[in-house]
């Protein structure tokens, strides 16, 4: 279940971008759709569990992206 979310939450920054006018939540968006989408085959085995390589590829994507805007804005 957990992957759904994310590929929604993946799929919701391509408007974001246009609606905020910064085309990096589509790069981001993207980006993190295509991650989603190699993860699949490994989370259709019977035992595994989505919510830990999901949680920490979308965790580690969107801290990354956070501190490289923020510090792109400090720098300003």
């Amino acid at each position: 279940m957990a992957w759904w979310v994310a590929v929604v939450v993946s799929i919701h920054f391509v408007p974001l971008a246009w609606l905020l006018s910064d085309p990096t939540f589509a790069v981001v968006g993207s980006g993190l759709l295509l991650a989603l989408l190699s993860l699949a085959p490994r989370l259709r085995a019977p035992r595994a569990t989505t919510s830990a390589p999901v949680g920490a590829l979308m965790g580690a994507t969107l801290l990354a992206c956070a501190c490289l805007a923020g510090t792109t804005v400090l720098a300003r």
